[in-house]
């Protein structure tokens, strides 16, 4: 907290008559002494606490006059579809308050199409310019879902690092998710913190795709298996839980990157993982039972590595608390194996329970959908910014 000081300097050149003089010198002594006596007290007041450094450093503001901690929006878009990436932004700021967005990228996304750059600029989105080469060569080929978990574990770290310096904590909470398919109607994080079962926010959340058990659909065991071999038998009858969508407690988020970077980084440094023990040491205690690393990264690893310690108990024995959301809640509709959508007469997506969604993810699974979202948000071309009077 910075305070703002006034000094105030009294007028030179004061005329005092002869008369005042002794009267005016005894009133400055009586000043000096007191302002002696303010300062030995002020000391005094202030001296070291028996609270240890470290304690005194992560102390989160408490005064009823701090500020509201900002939220966090993090994503990759690294080659995506600029319309995509254009309603994931502005629907986003529509109806989201007091969040920050961080999307990371590459360098070739920007230049090869410069109005990426004048749309995020527009919507105040920080940039964080990433780049596969700076990975260990077998992550070099990894999808940039599975890259993401390394990049935002990393970012997190410093981050975190340099906030520690202030005495305060960075983030209220924090979104990972996609940004192609991803659409808001309202703000997320408010509809988490005003349920009564959730927590209120404190903690981390991970949301299902629908009804669909992790064994009872092909492409999700798969992943599991690939990564945890004999571990599937664990979690094979649990729903499944959708990767690109996750929410958390700035301190619990960190936890799940910090678990999921580093689990991605055991698969590349598998060879020699004694001279990374920093990763090693946040991996889950049943990273052993890897069945095949190479076929552990098919198509994306994060769904497999994600529904594995979400379910498994290793996220749960380390964040503060782990919740499990299902679409119905309306926090965030993942809507990709669902057989059918209900939208509301302006147009709305709602839940299986009727409630309108406050974000939806891969909604451009229904051509409807896509066409409604698609039509309704149009980045418009420089010849297209004038409108004439009919």
């Amino acid at each position: 907290m910075v305070s703002s000081f006034q000094q105030v300097s009294a007028s030179k050149g004061a005329i005092m008559s002869v008369e005042g003089c002794s009267r005016n010198w005894m009133l400055f002594v009586a000043l000096v002494l007191l302002s002696l006596f303010d300062l030995q007290c002020w000391k005094a007041s202030s001296a070291p606490s028996q609270l240890s450094a470290s304690a005194v450093r992560l102390r989160p503001p408490s005064s009823p006059s701090s500020p509201i901690l900002k939220n966090l929006v993090m994503t990759i878009a690294r080659g995506s579809d600029f319309n995509g990436v254009y309603r994931f932004v502005s629907t986003l700021r529509a109806h989201v308050d007091n969040v920050d967005i961080v999307v990371f990228t590459d360098e070739p996304s920007i230049e090869n199409n410069p109005q990426l750059k004048v749309m995020y600029d527009l919507f105040d989105v920080t940039l964080v310019y990433v780049s596969a080469d700076s990975l260990p060569k077998l992550a070099q080929g990894f999808t940039p879902t599975g890259q993401r978990h390394i990049f935002y574990r990393d970012w997190m770290r410093s981050h975190s690092e340099a906030v520690a310096l202030s005495k305060a904590r960075p983030y209220g909470m924090v979104l990972f998710c996609d940004s192609r398919d991803m659409y808001f109607q309202a703000d997320p994080f408010l509809r988490l913190t005003q349920s009564d079962d959730f927590g209120g926010g404190k903690g981390f959340y991970a949301f299902y795709e629908s009804h669909d058990s992790i064994g009872g659909s092909e492409w999700n065991w798969k992943w599991v298996y690939d990564c945890f071999g004999e571990g599937l038998r664990k979690v094979e009858r649990e729903v499944v839980v959708c990767c690109g969508t996750s929410m958390g407690s700035w301190d619990d988020a960190f936890i799940y990157e910090e678990m999921m970077g580093g689990f991605l980084l055991f698969l590349a440094f598998a060879a020699t993982p004694s001279s990374h023990t920093d990763t090693l040491l946040s991996l889950p205690l049943t990273a052993g039972i890897i069945l095949n690393k190479s076929s552990c990264e098919r198509n994306g690893s994060d769904q497999g590595v994600h529904n594995y310690i979400v379910h498994g108990g290793d996220l749960e024995a380390k964040v503060s608390a782990l919740y499990k959301v299902p679409n119905e809640e309306g926090v965030i509709m993942n809507a990709g194996i669902m057989r059918a959508v209900e939208r509301d007469p302006s147009g709305r997506i709602l839940t299986l329970s009727g409630k309108v969604a406050a974000s939806v993810h891969q909604y451009d699974r229904f051509p409807d959908l896509a066409r409604q979202i698609e039509g309704s948000h149009v980045w418009l071309q420089k010849d297209q910014l004038r409108a004439e009077h009919g």
